[in-house]
């Protein structure tokens, strides 16, 4: 009899398991749980493009809002070509074949909005962690491997990377054809980089390197 009661408890124990297996710890959705759905809809792939795609395009970046359903459905081409076709974005993080297809799910779907009963994440955002302010050498040349390439991995290597579809600014020979470019959008015109801050003098740094004759 005790044997029985045994086995029944470890039966009530596996069912709740497997209950519980179906969502994960926020008690959300889980991307299987998505995929399950016979439409899939914005509103379902929200948290998604919160977490894989969002650090680029937001509100505060010159690139569209992936977060806002009015300007993703008039992307829908370019998001499924970009991230179904092509397989290049999103260009600072990985997505699973199964992420991918959730994507696609939604496009055939006819690109659903859903009701909007998701809530996006709290911001986890810390604060943006500046270069300490470093005075510009007077006789001392300024370099790339020293001076520059650290100044480019913290401000400009999320999307300027080796992975991405932009040229790489921690690769020194793709930066040198570049310096044109370079000046112009981070020292006159200032619209880079567009995820984060670059200060005054961070930007009077890359053009005293320039000037000085862009040494390695």
């Amino acid at each position: 009899m005790r044997l029985k009661n045994i086995i029944i408890m470890i039966i009530s124990i596996l069912l709740v398991s497997c209950g519980e297996a179906k969502h994960n710890s926020s008690g959300k959705s889980t991307v299987q749980d998505i995929q399950d759905k016979e439409f899939i809809t914005f509103q379902d792939i929200k948290p998604l493009l919160v977490q894989k795609c969002a650090q680029c395009h937001n509100a505060e970046s010159s690139l569209f809002n992936v977060l806002e359903y009015e300007t993703a459905i008039t992307k829908i081409d370019e998001i499924k070509n970009r991230v179904v076709i092509v397989k290049d974005m999103p260009s600072g993080n990985s997505m699973t074949e199964l992420e991918r297809e959730i994507i696609a799910r939604w496009v055939e779907d006819g690109g659903l909005e859903g009701d909007e009963t998701i809530e996006e994440p709290p911001s986890e955002e810390s604060p943006e962690e500046e270069m300490p302010e470093q005075p510009l050498p007077e006789e001392e040349a300024l370099s790339f491997e020293q001076t520059i390439l650290p100044l480019f991995e913290m401000k400009c290597a999320l999307c300027h990377n080796a992975g991405s579809g932009l040229f790489n600014v921690l690769d020194y020979s793709t930066v040198i054809t570049k310096l044109d470019s370079l000046r112009n959008r981070v020292v006159v015109i200032k619209d880079m980089p567009q995820v984060g801050t670059m200060t005054d003098r961070e930007r009077e740094i890359v053009d005293e390197w320039i000037s000085q004759g862009a040494e390695e």
